[in-house]
């Protein structure tokens, strides 16, 4: 995935989607343990890793990344968004992550410069 795919002006959430997928997988791993003490770790990591490949593409977006990790203890997790923007040019991605051990929530935005 290295254009994610589009012209120099899109943003393609489902290739973005796909992409924090890999993200997720390489930096987090599946198999990774739980351990609050590395949530902020695997988090900035996670971030930098996304926005690494975003701005690779050179494309012409401002971009937002969020992340947020929680043990996978049986409880359940509800995220929502709101935005205001130019939905003709603008848009986002949110993937959910599942590792044996925990969840990762991983939501890019992407406004048009």
């Amino acid at each position: 995935m290295d254009d994610l795919a589009g012209d120099d002006t899109s943003f393609i959430a489902d290739d973005v989607r796909e992409m924090i997928r890999e993200v997720a997988e390489s930096v987090i791993k599946k198999e990774t343990p739980f351990k609050a003490s590395m949530v902020e770790e695997h988090t900035s990591a996670v971030i930098e890793e996304v926005l690494k490949r975003l701005t690779d593409q050179r494309k012409p977006f401002k971009y937002v990344v969020t992340v947020s990790i929680t043990q996978r203890a049986g409880m359940g997790v509800h995220m929502a968004t709101s935005t205001h923007w130019d939905p003709n040019h603008d848009d986002y991605a949110i993937c959910r992550w599942e590792g044996d051990h925990m969840y990762a929530i991983v939501a890019v935005y992407g406004a048009q410069i």
